[in-house]
């Protein structure tokens, strides 16, 4: 099991706050299939919520990844942006999300996931704040296309009298 994670969050692109207590944010977050691919229980994380924040909307965008991969997209444990190795995924968003056989669109399926509380903290410093990053855990995965790319777009709101 490795963890990964998208380019914006290598490169250390900041999380964006919102100018008025209703504004939508949109982040995004781009992975490309590595050259060795991915392995069963990887974890990659691919955008971020900042604390006080809630999801509203996830957007999944991605190529053909291989013949076969499916995997569970939620929250992952751990503190937005940490390379700790030992960090997980759940199932908060999409369970199973089939990504192998064609090209497409995914939008979360799960009950209640736009109504998860925000976590309290300060979103100024990510790795003691409080803010969560949103990924995904590769279930199923064979012969994967190395180069092959997947777009999540997260939309988040501030939390309006802590929901």
């Amino acid at each position: 099991m490795a963890v990964l994670q998208a380019f914006q969050i290598l490169a250390r692109v900041p999380l964006i706050n919102a100018d008025g207590a209703n504004d939508l944010v949109p982040m995004f977050g781009d992975f490309t299939v590595p050259a060795a691919g991915l392995a069963v229980n990887d974890v990659v994380e691919m955008v971020g919520v900042p604390a006080t924040y809630v999801l509203v909307d996830l957007i999944i965008d991605h190529d053909k990844l291989g013949t076969t991969m499916t995997a569970d997209v939620g929250y992952l444990s751990g503190n937005y942006g940490s390379t700790d190795q030992t960090r997980t995924c759940g199932l908060q968003f999409i369970a199973a999300a089939d990504m192998g056989v064609a090209s497409g669109v995914k939008r979360p399926t799960s009950a209640g996931c736009t109504r998860i509380a925000p976590v309290k903290g300060s979103s100024h410093l990510a790795q003691a704040s409080g803010d969560r990053g949103v990924g995904f855990v590769v279930k199923s995965a064979a012969a994967l296309t190395p180069g092959s790319v997947l777009r999540f777009t997260a939309l988040y709101r501030p939390q309006i009298e802590g929901k």
